[in-house]
């Protein structure tokens, strides 16, 4: 909350003074509950899950099984080289 409040301070202090309406700009605590809540469920998912579909197979499975998804490619050392 804190950092949100410093935030509108700076935007105030450093914004152009034909902006609209900026002197109204408030932290709005309901908004900025819904945006961590997405957030933290967002972590949840890309995180968390991941690591809990694999965490009854070994290192030495789950490394075998990205291989299987993604066959390596033939080619990837001209990229390299041109890039």
């Amino acid at each position: 909350m804190i950092l949100a409040a410093v935030g509108v301070r700076a935007l105030r202090a450093f914004a152009p003074g034909n902006v609209p309406r900026l002197e109204q700009a408030t932290v709005n605590k309901e908004v900025l509950c819904f945006a961590l809540g997405i957030s933290f469920v967002g972590a949840i998912l890309s995180g968390f899950l991941p690591a809990w579909k694999f965490s009854g197979t070994t290192p030495n499975d789950a490394l075998s099984r990205v291989a299987v998804l993604r066959p390596p490619r033939q080619d990837s050392a001209v990229y390299v080289v041109v890039w």
